[in-house]
């Protein structure tokens, strides 16, 4: 079904009215675990095939400033990172008008964002997309990288989030954002980004999929604007940094009629939650697939 929908679902978003100085921004939501810092690797390898393809990398610029922050996460940040979503704004802004911009950031995070400061979202000069992966895989990786679930929990797989922002994107622009499949993305992708750089209108280069490993040292302070201190960085974006190429991740058991079983986690308290989330998050998951094209 997946396969179905890939050229339907990307769709090119041109901003109408008011036109912004500075360069372009192409503003990546996604879901977490959805190979979105893959994604943003493929992004920052076009500068390192030629200069001229070079796009300034803000990895998840507002998360400093949301309150999950401190309740799911715990605090990580440098002491320098924006304390105001205005400030982080203003950075994004200040950077492009000197070179284009391309952010990745989390959807409920993104919808807080919305709420304090909407310039990105009024900003003819900003394309969205938005990155999807199936909530069972999503539900389980994000599990084990934090280690607990908490009330809001199901929240943060972001499906939910990822479908208000579909709609609040459509209605303010008159034009869908790009949608991407994470499960298109590692099996197909050559002709994923091929379409993903057509419907944001970015020269496709062949040799941004693949890339040189990071290290277990990288930072990200100025390759990516990154917030997060060392330990936090490579914690969550570990596999992503010493990646070389899009990868298969990891699949999650499946009984004989396909549903998740969740049986890789082990507490029974946190599998329930676990399948509570996965299945608020389906539904939200399926709306976005059902709505391409009204």
């Amino acid at each position: 079904m997946v396969r179905k929908h890939l050229c339907a679902l990307l769709l090119a978003s041109c901003f109408s009215g008011t036109v912004f100085a500075g360069h372009k921004i192409v503003f990546l939501i996604s879901t977490p675990r959805s190979l979105s810092t893959a994604f943003l690797r493929a992004i920052q390898a076009r500068g390192e095939v030629d200069k001229q393809y070079y796009m300034s990398i803000f990895n998840e610029p507002f998360m400093p400033v949301s309150w999950w922050q401190d309740e799911a996460l715990g605090g990580y940040n440098r002491p320098e990172a924006p304390k105001t979503y205005q400030m982080a704004v203003d950075q994004i802004l200040t950077e492009a008008e000197r070179s284009a911009v391309f952010i990745k950031e989390q959807s409920y995070i993104v919808q807080e964002l919305l709420q304090y400061d909407d310039r990105l979202f009024n900003n003819s000069n900003v394309t969205f997309a938005i990155l999807l992966r199936n909530p069972h895989h999503i539900t389980i990786s994000f599990y084990k990288k934090l280690g607990k679930t908490f009330d809001k929990f199901s929240d943060l797989i972001g499906q939910k989030g990822c479908y208000e922002l579909w709609q609040e994107i459509k209605k303010r622009t008159g034009k869908s954002p790009v949608i991407v499949i994470t499960e298109e993305l590692y099996q197909h992708p050559y002709e994923t980004m091929h379409q993903f750089c057509q419907s944001v209108d970015i020269p496709f280069i062949p040799e941004a999929l693949q890339w040189k490993s990071l290290g277990s040292d990288f930072e990200g302070t100025q390759a990516w604007h990154q917030t997060k201190i060392l330990s936090a960085t490579q914690h969550w974006h570990d596999d992503a940094i010493m990646s070389t190429g899009f990868q298969k991740p990891r699949e999650y058991e499946v009984d004989t009629q396909g549903n998740p079983t969740f049986s890789e986690i082990e507490n029974p308290e946190d599998r329930e939650v676990c399948k509570k989330a996965y299945e608020e998050n389906m539904y939200y998951y399926k709306l976005i697939l059902q709505s391409i094209g009204e």
